[in-house]
C-alpha cells in the first residue's frame, strides 16, 4: 500500500535509495511493505543464505512481490564464496 499525503512523495524518494537487511531465510513482512511503497531492494548476508535452492527460493520470492527489486549480497571479511 503506497502512502498518501505530502510526505509521500519523500518516503518514496527515500525508499528508492535504501537497500536493508533482514534476518532470516524467508522475506518478512515489513520488506513487503517496504517494497509496496517503492523499496529499491535488499542485501543477503550469510543468514540470508542457506543453501543454493533456499536461495533461489527468497530471491524468486523477492522478484515475484516486486520485478524490479535490487537483490545485492556481502559476505563480511572478505570474498563472496557462498554461491
Amino acid at each position: 500500500m503506497r502512502q498518501s499525503g505530502p510526505d509521500a512523495e519523500l518516503v518514496e524518494l527515500a525508499n528508492r535509495c535504501l537497500l536493508p537487511a533482514f534476518a532470516g531465510t524467508s522475506v518478512p513482512d515489513w520488506i513487503r511493505r517496504w517494497l509496496d511503497q517503492g523499496l529499491a531492494g535488499v542485501v543477503l548476508f550469510a543468514g540470508n543464505v542457506g543453501d543454493g535452492d533456499r536461495l533461489a527460493g527468497l530471491t524468486g520470492t523477492l522478484r515475484a512481490h516486486s520485478p524490479r527489486v535490487l537483490v545485492g549480497i556481502d559476505e563480511e571479511g572478505g570474498d563472496v564464496t557462498r554461491l
